[in-house]
């Protein structure tokens, strides 16, 4: 296992996850955690403070159902701007990114929520503590299905290309089904 990758105590009430330069992938140890995913329809949210020093860092929400098989929704460092970025890997396939944009107006914090209701995922953000949110996006919730017994989990995730000391802060999630 992965050794010092989180954080229970750095930052009091918060669960910091450091960078792995490992991303999702078959026999890769990589930052994430998460808990089962128990029903069809749910809302999965989070607080998220993330200001990482290099580039190509990114952190967020990650849906996986195996290292080959996930949907990473995450905020990312590119030239000193911050994007938003939806991903999806599936089997046999490269990752594809459903949709990228930039964040004008970041300063280091973000609700990130996905709610599945009707087959489907739809994507927000809010930029000011949840006063108001931002529709993002929305997919099929079909996109994470078990081939055999394991199912879904809904997590967090933080990975730096490069071995670094970039972490992502989560001040809470928030599950409801």
């Amino acid at each position: 296992p992965q050794v010092d990758w989180y954080s229970l105590t750095e930052k009091k009430g918060f669960l910091r996850i450091y960078g792995s330069n490992q991303k999702i992938e078959n026999r890769k140890q990589t930052s994430l955690i998460g808990v089962r995913q128990k029903e069809t329809n749910f809302d999965y949210q989070t607080k998220m403070y993330f200001l990482p020093k290099k580039d190509s860092s990114e952190a967020g929400i990650s849906i996986f159902q195996k290292d080959d098989n996930y949907i990473n929704y995450v905020i990312e460092k590119i030239a000193n701007s911050y994007y938003l970025k939806l991903v999806l890997k599936m089997p046999n396939e490269k990752e594809s990114i459903i949709k990228y944009e930039k964040l004008l107006n970041y300063k280091g914090e973000v609700i990130l929520h996905v709610v599945s209701k009707n087959h489907q995922y739809q994507y927000e953000y809010s930029l000011n503590n949840g006063n108001s949110f931002v529709s993002f996006t929305t997919s099929s919730a079909n996109l994470i299905l078990s081939k055999g017994y394991t199912g879904a989990y809904l997590g967090l995730y933080q990975h730096s290309i490069i071995n670094n000391t970039d972490y992502a802060d989560f001040d809470w999630v928030k599950h409801e089904y």
